[in-house]
């Protein structure tokens, strides 16, 4: 991995806060993990196999390493996308080509990794474009 840029671009800051938004204030919804599984297949690694409590150290290009959140792949990979936007640790890397996605279960400390992706951008949006066309909306509780 070569020099890393912690600014997004204006335009990224604008996408991600609106996936922030929508997540956070969007009827929850059902995603068809095996559909959005199937159209990415060798295009990024989806591996949620980590249990809750994992430390997530190893990185490879476009995979996504991530502890499961609410028996959903896909709403795990926009929860701890969400939470890497919002506590800043979704950075540009690569000269603007990919994107570092750390999450953590520790905030302050920020020591105990529970999600790590390095992806190519256009891959990732795919991927989040992918699992909003699955979505199926239902009412929060």
């Amino acid at each position: 991995m070569e020099s890393v840029n912690n600014n997004l671009t204006k335009k990224e800051i604008v996408y991600f806060y609106n996936l922030l938004y929508e997540y956070e204030h969007r009827p929850s919804s059902k995603y068809d993990n095996k559909k959005v599984k199937k159209a990415m297949e060798g295009k990024i690694v989806i591996n949620d196999s980590f249990p809750k409590n994992a430390n997530i150290t190893e990185m490879n290009l476009n995979v996504l390493n991530f502890t499961p959140y609410s028996n959903s792949m896909c709403l795990g990979i926009l929860y701890h996308i969400r939470n890497s936007f919002a506590h800043g640790n979704l950075t540009s890397v690569d000269d603007g080509k990919a994107f570092l996605i750390k999450d953590f279960s520790d905030k302050q400390k920020r020591s105990k990794c529970n999600m790590l992706g390095y992806i190519a951008k256009e891959k990732l949006y795919e991927l989040i474009d992918t699992i909003r066309k699955t979505s199926k909306n239902t009412k929060r509780k």
